[in-house]
């Protein structure tokens, strides 16, 4: 499946070479990245000597390539390869489930080059076209995007992610006048990654697409969509694709930067219209923040988001695991509070601390990091990030939802860690 991943995306590419690129090269290929390693520990509660903390490491190099064969035309290249070792490694999360000695259960990559983004679009100022494995990410949200509904949601990282996943597709924009934008894409994979892509081609009712208007009213950046997710089940080998409306803005009021993001399901899971016990606040996903630099905090930036789901549980009874090891959701609640503080210091050097809170049953997570730009390409980190409260955050999973086992375990646990990255 993977194979078939790759060989979608780098076609378009190479299609779109061969028919745009008959000029000769105008500009010489461009190649840049990162390599970052990292260790660290991790302790779970539930260990028999809770003061254990064990060791886990990582090594990742991306590289990144463009080239512009014509002015109108680019191409760019992302490749990935990683290195996971003991709490890091996803085959030690899938021990603790018990998830490996399931049969039928693929082993996760690990030390293999991946082909992340390959595309190439075509710019013709009013009206362009991208295609191959591309990276889409619609939405204005800090940690909480709930119009981002194309690819996997990553567990919890109060600190963002720089890189998108990548997803087989085609997307297109067309600039209007007065700043009028109307895009849309068509992709050719579910949002897990789980299903056969050739699956999703021969049904056009299992292809995902979105399309949106974008535009300005005073100081904001305004849009509205509507998207259809699609979601597979490798247990059932059944598709769910339900319909999202979308909308979000950001903008500027007294130097402080306001953004907000919703979604709104207005389908059975089906992708069939809803029926009669369909409910807004069921069916609302809506984030809405802050990002500021007071003067009166002598350049302390400061961040705040909320974050309501309406398909989460304001009750830890009702809490539901599975759609978060599956990637469907972050979270299980329903209402959260981030708060994230940042001071830079001597221009090289800066601290960092924040929270994200349940604020059903008052559960959460403090994560503080401490980086040294060591030079202009390299920086070095050290930074923790630790569990409170008793409820969903304590990260005890109960095994017999997933048909391993009986108890719970700690999927969480408190982490300390070093990390250290060099551009080039």
């Amino acid at each position: 499946m993977r194979c078939c991943r790759k060989t979608c995306g780098l076609l378009c590419v190479l299609l779109m070479a061969l028919a745009f690129s008959s000029r000769g090269d105008t500009s010489s290929p461009e190649i840049y990245g990162y390599l970052e390693s990292g260790t660290g520990l991790t302790s779970f509660t539930d260990d028999d000597s809770a003061d254990t903390w064990r060791p886990g490491a990582y090594t990742r190099l991306r590289l990144k390539g463009d080239w512009e064969p014509e002015e109108k035309l680019r191409f760019h290249l992302e490749t990935e390869w990683t290195t996971l070792h003991g709490t890091d490694s996803p085959d030690f999360s899938a021990g603790r489930l018990g998830l490996d000695s399931l049969s039928g259960r693929e082993a996760p990559d690990t030390g293999e080059l991946q082909v992340e983004h390959a595309w190439g679009i075509l710019d013709l100022g009013n009206f362009d076209i991208q295609a191959g494995k591309i990276p889409l990410a619609w939405g204005t949200s800090y940690v909480f995007n709930p119009s981002a509904r194309v690819n996997p949601a990553d567990s919890l990282n109060p600190g963002g992610d720089e890189e998108t996943p990548g997803i087989t597709g085609i997307s297109s924009s067309i600039y209007l006048k007065n700043g009028v934008t109307l895009s849309a894409y068509l992709g050719a994979e579910d949002r897990g990654r789980k299903a056969d892509p050739d699956m999703i081609a021969h049904n056009a009712a299992n292809i995902p697409w979105g399309t949106r208007i974008r535009g300005f009213a005073g100081p904001f950046d305004l849009s509205l969509g509507i998207l259809r997710e699609i979601l597979y089940d490798t247990r059932s080998s059944g598709y769910e694709r339900p319909l999202w409306l979308s909308s979000d803005g950001v903008g500027t009021v007294a130097g402080i930067n306001l953004y907000w993001e919703a979604a709104l399901c207005i389908s059975d899971p089906s992708g069939d219209p809803a029926d009669s016990s369909w409910d807004v606040e069921d069916n609302l996903e809506l984030a809405a923040g802050f990002h500021a630099l007071p003067s009166f905090l002598q350049g302390v930036e400061v961040r705040g988001e909320y974050f309501f789901q309406g398909t989460g549980s304001s009750r830890e009874s009702g809490y539901e695991v599975l759609p978060v090891l599956e990637g469907t959701r972050k979270v299980m609640g329903r209402h959260y509070l981030f708060g994230y503080l940042e001071k830079r210091f001597f221009n090289y050097q800066f601290v960092s601390c924040g929270t994200v809170l349940n604020t059903g049953d008052l559960s959460g997570a403090v994560f503080s990091e401490y980086s040294w730009e060591i030079t202009a390409n390299s920086r070095f980190s050290l930074g923790s990030i630790i569990y409170y409260g008793r409820g969903e955050f304590q990260g005890l999973i109960d095994l017999s939802i997933l048909g391993t086992g009986t108890g719970s375990v700690d999927m969480a646990g408190n982490r300390i860690y070093a990390e250290l990255r060099i551009s080039f």
